[in-house]
């Protein structure tokens, strides 16, 4: 569910998925299920955390998108 609201968003904007998103402390600190082991200051595109959801089905990922 989350991919599919950030596509949407994005959907107008393409530009939007070269954003960066810093990694706050409670995409770090994520540890159920499968994750992408996304650390506290990483820096990524939102293309980038995209990847690190659907690949790995990481749950920091989409922690991070969310917030």
């Amino acid at each position: 569910m989350t991919s599919l609201l950030v596509l949407k968003e994005t959907d107008n904007d393409p530009l939007l998925l070269n954003t960066t998103i810093k990694i706050e402390q409670i995409a770090a600190d994520e540890k159920n299920g499968t994750n992408a082991s996304l650390k506290l200051g990483d820096e990524l595109t939102i293309l980038d955390l995209l990847y690190a959801l659907m690949l790995p089905s990481g749950n920091d990922a989409a922690v991070a998108l969310a917030n």
